[in-house]
């Protein structure tokens, strides 16, 4: 599965995959790009996927940070930041 997207105004905490009931998510690969920062973490563990700070971007293949049982990949960045995840739900 892929999620690209690109968000204008500033999140905090925006939920941006949220696996189906029983599942976990499965990075294979993420890329960021911001202007004024980027975060990625699991919600619940609040394992830090990836972070970036101003203008910078990174790019990450088997990040070996993957989200427990039924946890949400949540985002939170300053205005445009672009967002290209590669990831399965796996049990």
């Amino acid at each position: 599965m892929n999620l690209i997207a690109t968000y204008e105004t500033a999140q905090t905490d925006l939920a941006i995959i949220t696996p189906s009931s029983g599942k976990k998510v499965y990075l294979w690969q993420v890329v960021l790009t911001a202007e004024d920062g980027v975060e990625l973490n699991f919600l619940t563990s609040v394992l830090q996927v990836a972070k970036i700070e101003k203008n910078g971007s990174i790019g990450i293949m088997n990040p070996d940070k993957n989200g427990a049982i039924d946890e949400v990949l949540s985002l939170t960045c300053g205005a445009n930041a672009t967002v290209k995840i590669l990831y399965d739900e796996i049990s």
